[in-house]
């Protein structure tokens, strides 16, 4: 995205203004032909009324309503503005880029004042290119009774004689749209009277006037390159694009009119010429080492690694510029707002009443990022602040940059720490009662994704966790080991065929190392195949759910042979047999044993796909390491043993951030849980 000009005006204004504050009424503004004709319906018109109605009435909803930016560029060309046809040339002219359906309906607004009032006097004057007489639509509009209800009235123009145009056409009815929405009393209360009286004031009431009022975001582009409108409108216009927080963001701090309180207090006596070039050069010093910064910290956004741990929709958030992020934590924007004004209107804020003003809250955000960058050099902050922000999102990394930026060292780590325990939630009795599909299985997720980001920190020789990896997929629970059928779907053939497929694909492997041996899957293999044609074969009409069943029964039977009296886990569906498998990965290997599963992940992984550290050791069965013979032992089939291993190793992993707050009796029963699965 290209960078805005750093000679471009970024205001509010109200709709009038005063000798100290110049409002959108009193102007003179042109709507070029590259823009469509007014095309607001009366949803869009009645929302509008309502919205402002809503906030007329309401309490503590702000000191302003603030509508969507409305971006010109002052026409200083005489020479252009009579070739356009514009009347009285001598007085400023705007060229609207973005906003024009705002305009002209707050113009209708006043207009039907006007029309009510003999002292609403407020108005603008519009030039349409493509239609040059309808701007004086707006001084034609009448309000006549209505012919079927004598107390309402209705809006016509004045002397219409034949069919209206199409852009007069939207805009006498929305203008009758707006005079219904108060005659009809769409809101209690808010009636004729109610539109003359209250609803006026506020929407006229100037920005120096204490009390509610309308103010639009006023971007003037002041580049002196002819095309830049025309450019600007296609950007912002390109795919319902619009002009972001960040772009109206650098044009606070870049415009000329941007204010920077000077390093030094300047010495008497100075005349105002040299005080202003000294102020003037203070302002572009600043100015140009912000435009340098800018850059750098947007490149840096756009590292993946670095992105997606401070994201937690990494990649998949949807930010033009990137750097808007750290400007919405510094705003503290909630997740769930949705307003697109409020990190511009809470920087316009601080940036007014901060003791350096903008120099001030650009050094804010240096100093956000600068945090942000150490910690994700840091390998222990990187993997548990990332954690923390892939399950909290923005409102965890407030809080915890507002932490680190006032406690000490040792206290912020004890903060994160207690965060983490807080989100964990768990202790070792909870821990072995978790169940799949029993309401558990989100508490089950978080702690899986926790022991392989914490196994990854204490693993110093691993790299990172890649939290880009993990943040491109959606993510699902895979039971290492299915010792029966239940988890294929018995209503889709599809995944039945998928099945047998996939363990005669496994089988055959085996095959090449047990041939001619008593663990020789030949017959097995040819049963499956059998039944695999069959599947496929959509005559067939006899091949039932309960074939497949008995082929399960006939694979684990056949894999319960390499258990050398290991025994089976009691509990199919506990943590000790669950792990983090993509979606796309978890399919056909889902439903099987452990060795078609073990394969399939040697395969993927050979291949280049993510699999996460903790789900690969555990089916290499690493976490055996330290049993005897582990160098020789089979790893063909997931046992007790095996289960065991791999669940003291997620205890060992995550009992640091057990929860502390359990009473005496749960202490002794999560010892006593904890020697239990050591032995």
């Amino acid at each position: 995205m290209e960078p805005l000009q750093t000679i471009n005006i970024l205001t509010l204004k109200a709709v009038t203004g005063d000798d100290n504050h110049d409002g959108l009424c009193d102007k003179n503004y042109f709507i070029p032909s590259y823009q469509r004709g007014y095309r607001w319906g009366a949803q869009q018109v009645e929302q509008l009324v309502k919205d402002l109605t809503e906030y007329f009435n309401g309490d503590n909803n702000g000191d302003f309503y603030c509508l969507q930016p409305i971006v010109v560029k002052k026409i200083t060309d005489y020479n252009k503005k009579i070739s356009l046809g514009l009347s009285k040339p001598d007085e400023p002219w705007y060229e609207v880029i973005d906003g024009q359906q705002r305009l002209t309906t707050i113009l209708i607004i006043l207009t039907l004042e006007n029309l009510m009032d003999d002292d609403a006097d407020f108005s603008f004057s519009i030039h349409y290119e493509t239609r040059p007489d309808l701007g004086n639509l707006f001084g034609k509009l009448i309000l006549e009774k209505s012919d079927k209800e004598d107390k309402k009235l209705c809006v016509k123009v004045s002397g219409q004689s034949g069919r209206l145009d199409i852009d007069s056409y939207h805009i006498l009815k929305a203008s009758q749209r707006v005079l219904d929405f108060f005659q009809n009393e769409e809101i209690p209360g808010a009636h004729k009277k109610y539109f003359k009286g209250t609803f006026y004031e506020n929407f006229t009431r100037r920005i120096d006037v204490s009390g509610k009022s309308v103010q639009v975001i006023w971007y003037e582009l002041c580049d002196e390159d002819s095309s830049s409108a025309v450019e600007l409108f296609k950007r912002l216009n390109d795919k319902s694009i619009k002009l972001n927080n960040a772009e109206l963001i650098r044009a606070l701090f870049l415009s000329e009119s941007a204010k920077y309180e000077l390093t030094e207090d300047l010495p008497k006596g100075l005349s105002k010429n040299l005080k202003e070039i000294i102020i003037a050069r203070e302002r572009e010093s600043k100015q140009q080492h912000l435009i340098a910064q800018w850059d750098m910290i947007e490149t840096r956004l756009h590292d993946s690694q670095f992105w997606n741990f401070i994201h937690k929709d990494g990649d998949k958030a949807d930010y033009n510029c990137r750097i808007e992020y750290l400007f919405d934590l510094i705003a503290h924007k909630d997740d769930d707002d949705r307003d697109s004004l409020t990190t511009l209107l809470k920087f316009q804020e601080l940036s007014a009443n901060g003791t350096d003003g903008l120099w001030e809250l650009w050094q804010k955000v240096e100093l956000y990022y600068a945090i942000l960058q150490a910690w994700s050099l840091d390998r222990d902050k990187y993997h548990k602040i990332g954690f923390i922000v892939s399950q909290e999102a923005t409102h965890a990394l407030i809080d915890l940059l507002k932490q680190a930026t006032s406690l000490s060292k040792p206290d912020f780590n004890n903060k994160v720490d207690e965060r983490i325990s807080k989100l964990l939630d768990i202790n070792a009795e909870r821990l072995g009662k978790l169940q799949y599909g029993k309401n558990d299985n989100n508490a089950i997720e978080r702690i899986l994704l926790f022991f392989n980001v914490e196994f990854t920190r204490l693993s110093v020789n691993e790299p990172f966790f890649p939290f880009e990896k993990y943040k491109s997929e959606d993510w699902s629970l895979e039971h290492i080991h299915a010792q029966n059928s239940e988890l294929i779907d018995a209503s889709d053939k599809e995944k039945w065929i998928e099945f047998i497929r996939e363990n005669i694909k496994a089988l055959r492997k085996m095959q090449l190392r047990f041939k001619d041996t008593d663990l020789d899957p030949e017959s097995l293999i040819e049963t499956l195949k059998s039944n695999y044609d069959r599947a496929k074969d959509k005559n067939d009409k006899r091949f039932s759910f309960s074939i497949v069943q008995k082929l399960y029964s006939e694979i684990a039977t056949y894999f319960d042979k390499f258990a050398q009296n290991d025994g089976l886990s009691p509990d199919l569906h506990s943590i000790s047999n669950l792990a983090l498998l993509s979606g796309k990965i978890n399919t056909a290997i889902g439903n099987s044993v452990f060795e078609v599963k073990r394969q399939a992940i040697v395969e993927l992984d050979a291949k280049g796909e993510y699999i996460p550290l903790c789900t690969r050791k555990a089916f290499l069965k690493y976490y055996n390491k330290d049993e005897e013979g582990f160098e020789t032992a089979q790893l063909f089939y997931w046992g007790k043993r095996d289960q065991d291993n791999y669940y003291n190793s997620i205890i060992k992993t995550i009992e640091p951030y057990f929860i502390k707050d359990m009473k005496e009796s749960e202490v002794k029963d999560t010892e006593e849980v904890c020697h239990t699965q050591e032995n």
